[in-house]
Formats: C-alpha cells, structure tokens, sequence
C-alpha cells in the first residue's frame, strides 16, 4: 500500500501562529489520481479524494498549498510488492524475459531503480542456482514527450537500455546493479539532453524489462591441432592438455582452498589470477593475457589485464566448430607483426588495442590512456588515406522504388486476466488482414535513351542498383513485426540492421529470380522523415500530390461537378480517419454502414477523433459510393500508401534539385546528409593514422552537462511598475535565445589534414592568446590548468572546462568544477577563452596541429538560407534536419558502430 502524505499550512487566525497539520491518506481511496497530479498540479488533489476525505479537507480546514510540502511518504510503501513476472521464452528457451509494471506511478527514475533493485537481484540469484553463469541486460520502457512548433506535442516510447552483463555464483551483485542502473540513468540523460536538441521529458515510467540469456563461456578444453598459418610463425606452443591446467598444477599448494572450475572459461581467468595473486602475495603476482584469432587468423584481443604482474602469460585460445584451446603464446610481437606493419624493427606492444610503438616510453604513456577503453583490436587506415565523396552511382535516381502498408485487425486480448497471469500491457494482437504496394518507376533509365552528358567518372558509376527499395511508414516499430517472421520461411538469405532488441533500422532479403538475385531492401520512412503521415501530408501543396492526382483521375466517380471533385480531392490529401480498435473481427468487414464517431475511439492513445475528422470520412464513404467497411478499409489502405508516395517522391526531387543525390540509396537521413555534405563542399578530409592522436581526440569529446543550476530569479527594477520595491537592489532578466547553433559550430575553421605532433616548448599562454580562428593552423592542446580561487564565486554558476568525472559511479559524467584541471586537452580557441577568463597555463604536454578552414560553412549556409527561404513546414524541418544530421554523424562513435 502507497500512502500520500500531505502537508499544509492552516490560515493563521487572529493572535495565533501558523499550524501545521499532517494527514496520511492511502492511495487505493483515491480516484482517478495519477502522481502527475500530485507532483505538478497540487490544488487538483483536493477534488480527486473521496467524498468523506473531501469533505474532511474543505469543511472548516482552509488550506493554502505550497510548492514544497507534499511530499510521498515513503514510511509504509514497500518495495518489495515490485515482482518481477514472466513474459516470454525466445530462440529456443535461451532468452527469457521478465517484467516489473510501475504500478505505483513512479516519476523519478533513480528511485524507481533503487525500489526495484531488491525483486531483481532475488530474480538474478534464483537463476544462478539453476545456471552456474547467465547474461542479464535491463530495459526500462518510458514514455517521452517534446514540444514542436506548429503542431501537437509528439509522444514516443524509448528505450533506456544496458548492455548485457554476464553474472557468475561469485559475482559482485550489488556493485553490478549499480553499473546497470548508471547506465540507464545515463541514457535517459542523453535522450532528453536538451542541449544536443532532443527536448525530450520523461512523462511516466512505464516498464522495467529484464532479459536474462543462458550462457556457455569460452572456455579452453579438447586439443586442437594449430592451424598452419599461425603454426609457422612459430610463435606459439601447443600441448595435448590446455596450458592453463599447467598453471593451476604451478600454484596448486596455494590454491588448495579454492575451488577451479575446469574447463576454465575466459570469463573466469581474472578471478584465478585474483585468488593466486591474494594467496602469493611475496612472489611478485600473475597475471594472463588471452587472445583469439578471427576467420582470416587474425589476432584479436579477448582478455587483456591493465597491470602486468612479474610472472605474464599470454594465451591463444584456438577453436573449431566443436571445441576450444589454450595454447601459449611465446612471442606476441611475432605473432601478430604481420599484420600491424611490414617492416622488421622490434617494436613495443600495445595488448589492449594491438598497436605498436617504438619506444617503450610511447607504449607506457599510451597505455594511460588507452586502458580506459575496452578491450578491442583498432584498426588505423594507412598514411594519406581520406575521406572524400565516391558515391557517384547515387547521383542516378533508383529506377524502382515500392512503397507499401498493412492493415490489421486488432483483436482485443483480456489484459486484466493477463495481468493477473503475466503482469505485462498486452492489450491487442494485431492480425494483418490487408496490404497495398505501389512501384514508382524512372523511365528514364532502363530505355536506353540519351539522357544527357557525363564525365568518365560519372558514367563508370552510373549502374543500375540490385536492390529494391521498400518504404513503409513505421516499419521500425510496426510493419517489421508483421514481416519478419514469414520473411525467415524459406533458404533465401535475409541481412539484418537492428537498431534495438525491439526494432529494425533495415533488413533485406534476397530473392532468386532467374539467374540472378534480387535483393528487397526494406526500410522505414520514419528513419527520413520524423512526422506523422498527417502533418506531411498537410505541408505539402496540391501540386504535389502527383501520384494521388493520377489515381484520382482514374477513381473519381463520374457522376460529381468539377466542384465536387475539387473538393473530394482535397479532403484525399487529408489522413483518413479509421476505427482500429473497432475492427476487431473480419465480420466488421461486412457491415454497410460508417460506425458512429464513438467506434474511431483509440484505445492506445486514449483518444478520440475530432468532429472534422468524422466529417470527412463521412464524405469519403458518400462520395465514393462505399458499400461495406471492407471497401473502407481498402481505400484507407490505398490512400495512405499514395500519400506515403507522395511525400516520399517529393522527398526525392527536392534532395536530387538541392545536393544532386537521391536518398533512396541509403537507410537513414545521417548517412545521406553525410554523403550531402561531402559532395557539396568537395573537401578531402584525411583520416587519422596514429593511434595517440585518435585517443587525444577522443578525450575532447565529452558529452552534455549534468549540474544543478538556480532556475529561478527574480526582477526587481523601476519598470515594473506596483512590484518594484525600491528598497531592495534593482535587478533584471534578459533571455537570449541561441539559433543554429550547430550551424554555427560547424560553420567555423575545422581541421581537414596534415595532423601532427609539436613541441609544447614552441608555445607558451602570451603564443596562445595571439592566434586567430580563422588562421589556416589549428591546435588541440593537452594541459594543465589552474582555477584561481579569487575566480570561484565569480565562475560558481558556469565554471569554464568542463570534464568528465567518475564520482562514486561507473559512468562519467560531465560537470562543470571549480577543480584545477590536469591533462586536460583542449581545442586552442577554447583555451584561449579560458585564459581571457583568468585561468592560468601550469604546463602543456602534447599538442597536435592541423590544417583547418572553414570547409563546411559552404554546406551548412547553403541549407540555412534555403530553410530562411521555405514556404512550407515540411522544407524548414528538412534543411535543418540536413545540419542537425551532419554534426550527429561528426560525432558517431566508431567503437560501438
């Protein structure tokens, strides 16, 4: 039972002080209360109590409510009524889902996290009685909200997500669930940073999902013989019994207390070396490095300790289809040469990320950095390598395009008696019951006529594609559920791009059709275009109805005026309004009537359609003469898939009119905005090639804010007329409001080339303040800095330089500290703000300098002025969403994809 505790203060009588009086008030006597009541509009909680528990706080009691004093009481409110509840078993019982409801209206995340924490450890451990290791990630499921210009708030269900962790008998619960929950936290914080734009506010938080995997650690155990490409390095020795049995014989005295787990998974070699390290303590310590090679035998990282002990082992773990080994490693550096470098000088090595260096000062300052990521074989491209515009095929216009929809009935599903069984919100189950598709074709490509001049390069790269692109609408979140599962009933081959667990930012399936294959690449409009059907549709001109114009034309019933037919073809480029809820049956279909305005109710939504909406598909069905729900619901079915045409080919030209390519190559609107940029500035932007420099410049990219900021003040000047008190100081508000702002940043000198390192000697802090934004060098320094105290009340409210910290968590986040700042790298011009502010320069340690100019400012003004220049909704969100685009895929992370 949730209990409210509510505190008010009684009208002080004449003579008499202010009273406070309490009251505990169960929630089950409540109706209709949610905690968005309580929490944001308090006056309203009066009128939502009982009639007796109303009329105990109305009659005589006159309450005036404040800000701070209601508050939950959380003295009776037990946790622990949070159970987790079976959902389902997938991919053969080895993944199983649990579920907790937030049946009790939390609203803040972390203390969500904390009352759930008890039910799902106690779930955790349960399992690892049945299994001795398993994978677990967590899901919480919350509903967002944003404000947008010109239209309704837009709502939309994220996904805050960990990875998996794998958990063991000896395993750390607590410190685990604490990762978990940072990591969630973390994510919640970067889908509603504001200050990347999202303006994303969490409205409830609706599911915390748990998955739990079963899981079979890589384990070393049956011999196997070494295969010739890496047996003729000689590097390696291989033994009939894994090594690792060798090392457990070697400190079998002092392991006699613990018990080893044999075949011995990679997962569990730390905590060996652990208890070895903890009993032999005089001996210097263990530790074991573990590598494993790919299909072309190259060597990748798998295990990799932060701190070599006196006695280092490293270990190839070989495998086949049926079994794993250890062997040793003799020799790392001749193992692996081959494919880091093809000279023949000794060379330091790099376990976590296998790359080399020539000194072993260079390796020790890389490791500092280096180990603070994960474990990963990177990859650098070789010198004078860039990234510039190639895609040249994507200039011709993909001859075929299919877009497509599906319609469903929706069976009601017993979600009461589900919740007693499962605890979960399946409330519908969604049987597909129609579909519509419509090919789009360019004429122009496959006759063979003269279409006009083209350099070599363009005409080499102008090939017919061998996919076919197919655009739903939502297919992420709908229409890929519907596919998916029957795409997979045959040996033809599917590729798949998930985006989460739940969604799919593509998949393609290839089709043998004579003696080639056709590939179906299915995508999802959404992925382009971020807004509802309907909004589209209502910011484009009739104009550009081409398709729904030539449909009209031949669907028109020929009895209307030329007046009637205007306006029946107006009403087509609105969204049709339809009963999805009411059509739960395919006996519905035969009904002749339009159901009542009550029947388009959406019970997901919760929503009614307005009277207008009604209106119009009153027209439609007169007009068009419909006899049964079934033509209905097949003319919904085709209009949508028109618009949805529509939209999309103007779409098209208006991309191919302004940058000259056509976004049905590609999957998503970053990587066409991306290929946008690089043919509109023709920049060769070089790729860096040292691993220190990528690493430094990993380190200046740090993420968005978390701090507290006084979000209140309050005027006081001769202006306000009654309210100003002239006794106390005046003061004012300004608000300023910044607009592209990642326009603005891009805009500016950015590096392109010619990266090196220099001598911090060469620069000092006068060197520094003298440099200019615009000169044709840059610098990334890395320093340490000094915040003088005199400077601390003054900077208190935005302190410059701010750093990622590791404060009691696992996850950095970013705060702006009044700290001295050390090994802090910079860009010069953010430094050289710092300075002017009256930090102080201790020392510099490295710099690297580039050649920059302001190579982008050409696109992004090119967008900016046509967005200055549109007429219609649809165009000014599409240039600004080409800018927006560009800085996201700037700052991808290339580890995670």
């Amino acid at each position: 039972m949730i209990y409210l505790l509510i505190i008010g203060r009684r009208k002080p009588n004449k003579g008499n002080g202010e009273n406070i009086i309490t009251k505990e008030l169960k929630l089950k006597e409540f109706k209709k209360v949610k905690q968005s009541i309580y929490i944001e509009k308090r006056l309203e909680i009066i009128f939502e109590l009982t009639s007796e528990e109303k009329n105990y706080w109305l009659t005589g009691i006159p309450f005036k409510f404040h800000e701070d004093i209601i508050v939950l009481s959380n003295k009776k409110q037990s946790v622990n009524k949070y159970k987790p509840t079976y959902y389902e078993d997938n991919f053969k019982n080895r993944y199983t889902q649990f579920k907790i409801e937030n049946e009790y209206g939390a609203k803040d995340l972390s203390s969500f996290m904390n009352d759930v924490k008890k039910p799902v450890l106690s779930l955790i451990k349960k399992w690892l009685t049945k299994h001795n290791a398993i994978k677990v990630n967590l899901c919480v499921i919350g509903t967002y909200e944003k404000d947008r210009i010109m239209n309704s708030p837009e709502i939309e269900s994220k996904y805050l997500q960990t990875t998996n962790y794998e958990i063991f008998l000896k395993s750390n619960m607590d410190e685990i669930y604490i990762n978990m929950k940072d990591k969630i936290l973390y994510e919640h914080e970067r889908v509603s940073d504001n200050l990347r734009g999202s303006n994303w506010v969490l409205q409830s938080i609706d599911i915390l999902n748990i998955a739990i995997n079963k899981y079979d650690p890589i384990r070393g155990s049956t011999y196997i013989r070494t295969p010739d490409k890496i047996a003729k390095k000689k590097s390696t020795v291989n033994l009939i019994y894994t090594y690792l049995e060798i090392i457990r014989k070697e400190y079998e005295n002092i392991l006699n207390e613990v018990k080893i787990e044999y075949p011995m998974a990679v997962c569990k070699i730390p905590g060996f070396v652990g208890n070895v390290n903890k009993k032999n303590l005089n001996e210097g310590g263990l530790s074991i490095n573990v590598y494993h090679h790919d299909e072309f035998y190259k060597i990748n990282p798998l295990s990799v300790t932060k701190n070599e002990k006196r006695v280092h082992i490293d270990l190839l773990l070989l495998k086949n289809e049926d079994n794993t080994h250890y062997i040793l490693i003799k020799k790392l550096w001749s193992l692996i040469r081959n494919q880091i470098t093809k000279d023949h000088k000794k060379r330091y090595l790099c376990g976590m990320c296998l790359n080399s260096f020539q000194t072993e000062l260079k390796l020790s300052n890389h490791k500092n950095y280096c180990q603070s990521n994960k474990v990963a074989r990177i990859t650098l491209p070789y010198k004078n390598k860039f990234i510039r515009f190639k895609n040249y095929n994507h200039k011709m216009k993909v001859p075929f395009v299919i877009y497509a929809d599906f319609e469903s009935i929706i069976t009601q599903i017993n979600y009461k008696k589900e919740k007693e069984k499962y605890s979960t919100i399946k409330i519908q189950k969604h049987i597909a019951i129609s579909f519509v598709y419509f090919i789009v074709r360019d004429h122009d490509h496959l006759t063979g006529l003269y279409r006009g001049a083209a350099h070599n390069r363009c005409n080499l790269n102008y090939k017919v594609p061998k996919f076919i692109p197919v655009f739903f609408y939502n297919f992420s979140g709908y229409d890929s559920h519907l596919l998916v599962r029957e795409l997979g009933n045959d040996t033809d081959n599917i590729d798949l791009i998930p985006n989460n667990e739940e969604n799919y930012i593509s998949f393609s399936k290839k089709i043998q059709y004579s003696t080639k294959n056709i590939e179906l690449r299915f995508l999802d409009s959404y992925k382009f275009l971020s807004n509802s059907l309907s909004e589209l549709a209502k910011s484009l001109k009739l104009c550009n109805f081409k398709i729904l114009k030539k449909w009209f034309q031949k669907k028109v019933p020929g009895n209307l005026t030329e007046l009637q037919k205007v306006y029946l073809f107006r009403l087509l480029t609105k969204k049709l309004a339809f009963p999805y809820d009411y059509m739960n049956s395919v006996d519905k279909y035969k009904e002749i009537k339009l159901p009542p305005k009550k029947s388009f109710y959406n019970l997901l939504n919760n929503k009614h359609i307005s009277d207008d909406e009604y209106h119009y598909a009153t027209e439609i069905w007169k007009y068009f003469n419909i006899k049964n729900l079934k033509e209905f619901n097949m003319l919904y079915n085709i209009i949508d898939v028109i618009l949805l045409a529509d939209i999309m080919e103007y779409f098209r030209e208006k991309s191919l009119k302004t940058y000259g390519l056509d976004p049905a190559w590609y999957y998503t609107t970053p990587g066409f905005a991306w290929d946008c940029m690089l043919k509109t500035t023709e920049q060769n932007i070089e790729l860096l090639t040292d691993i220190d420099m990528l690493l430094m410049f990993e380190r200046a990219k740090r993420g968005g804010l978390s701090q507290c900021l006084n979000r209140y003040s309050e005027a006081n000047n001769k202006y306000m007329g009654k309210k100003f008190n002239e006794n106390k100081e005046s003061t004012y508000i300004q608000y300023l409001d910044a607009n592209n702002l990642y326009g603005d940043a891009m805009s500016k000198h950015l590096p392109y080339g010619r990266f090196k390192w220099v001598k911090p000697i060469y620069f000092n802090a006068n060197i520094i303040l003298k440099m200019k934004d615009n000169q044709k060098k840059g610098y990334l320094f890395e320093v340490d800095l000094i915040y003088p105290k005199e400077l601390h009340t003054k900077h208190n409210d935005l302190p410059y330089c701010p750093e990622n910290i590791i404060d009691n968590q696992k996850l950095p986040k970013l705060f702006t500290t009044l700290y001295d700042k050390n090994n802090y790298v910079i860009h010069y011009s953010n430094l050289q703000q710092a300075l002017r502010a009256g930090l102080r320069l201790k020392k510099i340690h490295r710099v690297i300098e580039f050649r920059q100019s302001d190579w982008m400012k050409i696109y992004i003004d090119k967008n900016t002025e046509l967005r200055q220049m549109a007429t219609n909704y649809f165009d000014i969100q599409f240039y600004k969403t080409m800018n927006n685009s560009v800085f996201g895929r700037t700052m991808m992370d290339v580890r995670k994809h």
